[in-house]
């Protein structure tokens, strides 16, 4: 978690080992999608802010995401139906 210094926004900040990033994909392949997620703005998908880079670490600014994992909502209700769907995403 970071805090956009002149919006005082929370965002989030993911960070992505150099050593650790696909061969088949590679850096160039990540810059590609992050600049992709970039251009995308609606209010159904994270919003991407920016990327930094580093020797060890390619580092992406989002939208902060708080409330939990989908993941889990999912598993604690015991089923995936089109209503639990709408409840956890609206």
């Amino acid at each position: 978690m970071a805090t956009h210094k002149q919006s005082k926004q929370e965002r989030a900040v993911k960070m992505f080992k150099r050593c650790l990033i696909d061969s088949q994909l590679g850096i160039d392949g990540i810059m590609d999608e992050f600049n992709l997620l970039k251009t995308l703005d609606h209010p159904n998908i994270l919003r991407v802010y920016e990327c930094f880079e580093d020797d060890r670490y390619i580092y992406f600014v989002t939208e902060l995401m708080a409330g939990g994992e989908l993941f889990t909502k999912l598993i604690d209700e015991n089923q995936f139906s089109e209503d639990l769907s709408i409840r956890i995403t609206s």
